[in-house]
């Protein structure tokens, strides 16, 4: 929560791609736990600029992280 935030309060803030790909299977485990209701939870404590944040690290988690049986 606290990234999404510092990412919405300084938009100017450029985190490195070496850290945003060390940052990110930490990100997709926490989503991985997050159920609905925990997710909703977690959109509900954000303001309005961090839920953009959320919501397009949860799409990218969705499109490339997160783990689907075939």
């Amino acid at each position: 929560m606290e990234y999404v935030a510092l990412q919405a309060e300084y938009p100017e803030l450029i985190i490195e791609e070496p850290v945003q790909r060390a940052l990110a299977p930490g990100l997709y485990a926490l989503f991985g736990v997050l159920g609905t209701y925990e997710r909703e939870m977690c959109m509900g404590a954000l303001d309005g600029s961090s839920r953009g944040v959320f919501k397009n690290l949860w799409e990218e988690w969705n499109k490339f992280g997160r783990y689907v049986e075939q």
